[in-house]
């Protein structure tokens, strides 16, 4: 009986800190997204300090995760690496780009290991193939968020201006 209360009690204490976790994230995304397009460095900055972001490398985040970030792999022509971060979030470690596309236009890339529809609330959605990968779109004021599966992790665009440069 003691050990089924003991499993009984880390179990409801694993789901409520999950839960609350989670809860604490989808506020703190909704502040981003709500004002990213305008206020990237400021968004940014608020991220960083409440999920412990660290400047690194896509080399050292290639290292440390042990695998190679999409990043890494290289940026679309027109786009220019900013600033790369790891992040600790509820969720996993998570690699966090930003970059900038001709027009000087902040573009935010998470990498994560878990697909968080949380982060955007009850915002609509709109299915979609780009080069064929399923993806999902998200209208966040006059730009894009969107997600889709790589190999084994997600990755997540904020600040897309329009379809084509979502699939850039």
């Amino acid at each position: 009986a003691t050990i089924l209360v003991t499993v009984g009690i880390g179990v409801v204490s694993y789901w409520t800190w999950f839960s609350y976790g989670h809860n604490h994230l989808a506020v703190d995304f909704t502040h981003y997204l709500e004002n990213f397009a305008e206020q990237p460095d400021n968004v940014q900055q608020i991220l960083l300090a409440k999920y412990e972001g660290r400047p690194v490398t896509l080399t050292e985040a290639t290292n440390i995760l042990e695998y190679e970030p999409v990043a890494a792999k290289g940026l679309p022509p027109g786009y220019s690496l900013e600033e790369v971060h790891l992040l600790t979030m509820p969720c996993c470690d998570c690699v966090h780009v930003i970059c900038k596309n001709d027009a000087g236009q902040s573009i935010s890339i998470f990498e994560h290991a878990i697909d968080q529809p949380v982060w955007f609330g009850d915002r609509p959605i709109v299915e979609c193939l780009c080069h064929d990968v399923p993806t999902t779109i998200r209208q966040v004021g006059d730009r894009l968020a969107a997600t889709w599966k790589n190999e084994k992790r997600y990755i997540t665009i904020i600040g897309a201006t329009d379809l084509i440069e979502v699939t850039e």
